[in-house]
């Protein structure tokens, strides 16, 4: 939850007792709104949660870590442009096993999604260093897993089962490459927090 609501990778967050890594919760709640809430809202709303039922008190700090950053490639730059209204919610999600499609997003959108529902081989937080502006429609195809070079070509119309490793794939479909790399970036360091009581 904290991942969700504050848009941070596991290893933005120090502090705090074991179990906060390794239980899970089922949440139940009415938004009290008469139109779906937006995702930023959801962040809010659950951040807003676990201070009320959790207790969680944080403190922000900024701290250099290792990350992915999403910098331009060496191919020419392939972002559609928005199909909505660039004004509207952005949205995205993950069809399985490596689809990824954000609606109407930056490239620092992108990133938030990509490290939402990244794979296994991206386990570090991922920035953006693109210093590309403006809203965009992304569809990224990828086999989690996949081969990591530029030898496996993509076609989009492709069995699935054909695409690349997501390194690859950002370059191929994208324009974009990631990189490791070090940069600042925040950090959550939990200074108290308590389980729950039962409703």
């Amino acid at each position: 939850m904290l991942k969700f609501a504050y848009n941070v990778h596991a290893s933005q967050i120090v502090g705090g007792p074991d179990w906060v890594r390794t239980r899970q919760f089922d949440i139940l709640g009415d938004p009290e709104m008469e139109r779906r809430p937006s995702l930023e809202e959801l962040k809010t709303m659950t951040a807003d949660l676990l201070t009320e039922r959790f207790l969680v008190v944080l403190h922000r700090e900024v701290r250099e870590l290792p990350v992915y950053a999403i910098v331009r490639g060496k191919r020419t730059i392939k972002l559609k442009s928005p199909s909505s209204d660039p004004s509207s919610i952005v949205s995205g999600g993950l069809v399985p096993p490596g689809n990824l499609y954000v609606h109407g997003g930056t490239v620092r959108d992108f990133g938030i999604y990509l490290q939402r529902f990244a794979p296994p081989e991206l386990n570090r937080p991922i920035v953006d260093q693109t210093d590309i502006r403006g809203r965009f429609e992304f569809e990224l195809h990828y086999t989690p897993d996949g081969p990591q070079n530029d030898e496996h070509s993509t076609d989009a119309s492709s069995n699935p089962a054909s695409f690349p490793g997501i390194f690859t794939a950002m370059h191929e479909q994208l324009g974009l490459e990631l990189k490791a790399t070090r940069a600042q970036v925040d950090v959550l360091d939990i200074i108290s927090v308590s389980l729950p009581s039962p409703n």
